[in-house]
């Protein structure tokens, strides 16, 4: 069985012994861990240290909520993720604004230059998707995919958003080394999302 589960923790959450230990029990490659980029972070070498042996054993990290929050670009050149998750908030009316456009395609550019794969959270209309498509986006997640739904459905409704337009996800290929780059990111079902059919990260899912 293929798969990946996202787990959303704060900074904060991560350096904890209670988040350790849990971690400790997973299967750290089938593991996205998306930090929050509303959190500050007090002490990047410290946060640095309780990632490396994480990662090492195949967890990939993900920025999320890119745009939105405190310290993102500051997150994304310190930690090095293998994903960063543009922010809803600037991702919906992409299409008809152009200092969202301007702001979307320097962040993908970005995050292609530090090695990471960028998806756009919060996609509602065929014309967003369209524009984040010629914009560099990697994948896509929202509600233009489809609602929240269960598990029995995810299997043959995931798209993935391409340069070339929505097709059907590839499998993801195993860790690279020396990252153990996440070609792309797993999903994770949210109220608020396009759960089991939205392309986002690996095959993007659900939340918005």
């Amino acid at each position: 069985m293929t798969g990946y589960i996202a787990m959303n923790v704060s900074p904060a959450t991560l350096l904890t012994a209670d988040c350790n230990q849990l971690l400790a029990g997973l299967p750290l490659p089938r593991i996205l861990l998306e930090l929050s980029e509303h959190d500050p972070v007090a002490d990047y070498d410290v946060l640095k240290a309780g990632l490396a042996p994480l990662r090492a054993a195949g967890m990939r990290l993900a920025i999320d909520d890119v745009g939105a929050g405190f310290s993102s670009l500051r997150h994304i050149v310190l930690t090095t993720p293998d994903v960063i998750k543009l922010d809803r908030s600037i991702v919906d009316t992409v299409s008809t604004d152009p200092v969202l456009s301007t702001l979307v395609r320097s962040l993908t550019e970005f995050g292609h230059g530090c090695g990471a794969q960028v998806v756009a959270e919060g996609i509602e209309t065929a014309a967003d998707a369209a524009a984040l498509v010629a914009l560099g986006v990697d994948y896509g997640q929202g509600w233009h995919y489809g609602r929240p739904g269960p598990a029995t459905d995810l299997a043959g409704n995931t798209v993935a958003l391409t340069r070339g337009g929505l097709q059907p996800t590839r499998p993801v290929p195993a860790p690279r080394d020396p990252r153990q780059a996440y070609p792309s990111p797993p999903t994770r079902p949210e109220p608020a999302g396009a759960t089991a059919h939205c392309p986002a990260c690996a095959p993007p899912s659900s939340r918005h």
